[in-house]
């Protein structure tokens, strides 16, 4: 698996089964591409103000 964190190659099973857990989390946290759009949209609105 590629390095998350340095573009580094990942062969060892705990360091992929980490780096697989943060992007589940990151992944679970993330919004939607709708509401991502959504909030890009607003803030570049409220920025105009």
């Amino acid at each position: 698996m590629d390095g998350f964190r340095q573009g580094q190659i990942l062969a060892e099973p705990e360091h992929v089964k980490e780096a697989s857990r943060t992007y589940e989390l990151l992944s679970a946290d993330a919004l939607s591409i709708g509401r991502s759009a959504e909030l890009i949209a607003y803030i570049l609105k409220e920025l105009k103000r």
